[in-house]
């Protein structure tokens, strides 16, 4: 991490041993789930939090519906998922049949202790229960639990490569808040791809489901996403005083700022956090950007912190180095953060992305816009 003429610093991170559950499991069970009747309609299921020792039961859960292919490899690991709960950074809930067998999962994810917004994801439902509505009681269980612990609010990031996931998120009154273009490495297979060509990486829909009534204040937008963002604060009932800071004098900023770097080799992305704005800001995203240019990482981006004088000029400046509107996620840092994306030679084909609603069709079209003004 960057810390300007403070220096750098940089955090080693061991893992601690941890076994596998694939390792030990039978791929039988994977394939006898998947192939299994759908259960009855009217099974009685219960909903409830996870205890953290039941962290081996989960990955088995997991193993059964996916076998060895889930994205987030580290729910494999019991020991890792359980240090996660019991550490207070990882909330999980789940659904129970009759028999007690897990068989729906849904967590939240805290970015640090004490964080008001959490991470909603790794959501697993048995294939033998799918379209019993267990996605949404287990997401409206958090919410409310989200609700009794002043968390305000949960966000989430849902494929795009068909509709539903987003669906069951909108179900429970979230709302599309951005689009992250071409965020994932390309895993699906295009029947008009041959074997030798690179699979397309696939975009996400951001959306944010508002827990608790939050409290209003002032940000700053570039004015070319002051409407928008009027129109999303709108839509989640969350109360803003959207405002622009054009011709602000860079006196008024410290010389030096402050930037975390983080990057995210699974993805081929990079974050680029601008925790504390600085007359030197603009020039380090920039220094930076050429370096992950050169380092080929195809998605690049940049969370502003909406709550901080300048954060509306320096958002200006960057959509002339060709940063266009990816997310507005309330309360995600100090407070409302702005992700700009930059995509170092990713070809997006919009008809690879589909939506769940009108909203969402307009706020993707406005963002493909808006990359379309930015490009050179």
């Amino acid at each position: 991490m960057n810390r300007g003429p403070n220096g750098n610093r940089v955090e080693l991170i061991r893992e601690l041993p941890a076994e596998d559950f694939r390792d030990r499991a039978d791929p039988k069970e994977h394939q006898a789930t998947v192939e299994a009747a759908e259960a009855h309609p009217d099974e009685a299921i219960a909903t409830r939090p996870m205890r953290p020792e039941e962290a081996a039961d989960l990955a088995r859960l997991v193993y059964r519906c996916y076998g060895y292919t889930y994205p987030s490899g580290f729910i494999y690991y019991p020991e890792k998922v359980e240090a996660q709960q019991r550490a207070g950074l990882m909330k999980s809930y789940v659904a129970c049949n009759q028999r007690g067998e897990l068989i729906g999962h849904l967590a939240m994810t805290f970015p640090r202790p004490g964080a008001k917004v959490v991470e909603s994801g790794q959501a697993v439902v048995d294939p033998r229960y799918r379209g019993h509505g267990l996605f949404q009681r287990m997401k409206l269980q958090a919410r409310d639990d989200a609700a009794a612990n002043q968390v305000v609010g949960i966000y989430s990031e849902a494929v795009t490569v068909h509709p539903y996931s987003q669906k069951g998120s909108l179900d429970v009154g979230a709302h599309e808040v951005g689009f992250l273009l071409g965020y994932t490495s390309g895993t699906v297979s295009f029947r008009n791809i041959s074997e030798s060509e690179r699979p397309r990486r696939q975009s996400v829909a951001f959306l944010y489901l508002t827990a608790l009534t939050h409290e209003p204040a002032t940000v700053f937008l570039p004015a070319p996403y002051q409407g928008l963002a009027q129109a999303i604060y709108g839509a989640a009932g969350i109360q803003r005083i959207v405002t622009d800071d054009q011709g602000l004098s860079q006196t008024n900023l410290a010389q030096s700022g402050h930037l975390t770097v983080s990057l995210r080799p699974d993805h081929n992305q990079a974050i680029l956090t601008v925790d504390v704005l600085g007359r030197d800001t603009l020039d380090s995203v920039r220094s930076h950007l050429h370096e992950l240019r050169l380092q080929r990482v195809d998605c690049i981006y940049v969370d502003l912190p909406l709550v901080q004088e300048g954060a509306g000029e320096l958002g200006a400046k960057l959509r002339e180095l060709g940063f266009f509107f990816g997310a507005l996620i309330p309360e995600f840092g100090q407070g409302d953060v702005l992700r700009l994306q930059y995509l170092n030679n990713v070809d997006i084909v919009p008809a690879d992305i589909h939506t769940a609603s009108e909203a969402g069709r307009k706020l993707l079209a406005t963002i493909l816009n808006d990359q379309a003004a930015v490009m050179p």
